[in-house]
């Protein structure tokens, strides 16, 4: 009887164990899966700061027709979204935060 309790005992010892290195692997994974998601978004403004030597890019200047107005902003991740209307035309300009430079403009015009 007395040999029962002793392999009890050794087994919830053993099971005990394994729920802890169990979640100490857990809590491991989780921290480990954060800073891999954080390191992602700091080399490249680490590299636009490196390369310009400061930590912005400065007054970015935007021309836009004359009686254009902006109606619209949005931003996504490292991009900033201007929707520009001007009579019946409109267009989205799209700008790289981390440099400032336009990336690109889409027209629309009526057909």
């Amino acid at each position: 009887m007395k040999q029962d309790y002793r392999a009890l005992k050794l087994l919830v010892i053993v099971m005990g164990v394994m729920i802890v290195v169990g979640f100490a692997v857990v809590i491991y994974t989780i921290i480990q899966r954060a800073s891999a998601s954080f390191a992602e978004d700091r080399p490249a403004v680490e590299e636009t700061q490196a390369a310009t030597g400061t930590q912005g890019f400065g007054v970015v200047r935007l021309s836009l027709p004359r009686g254009s107005r902006i109606v619209d902003q949005e931003m996504e991740q490292h991009r900033l979204i201007l929707r520009v209307e001007n009579g019946d035309s409109q267009s989205m300009h799209v700008f790289d935060l981390r440099t400032g430079k336009e990336i690109g403009v889409i027209r629309t015009e009526p057909r």
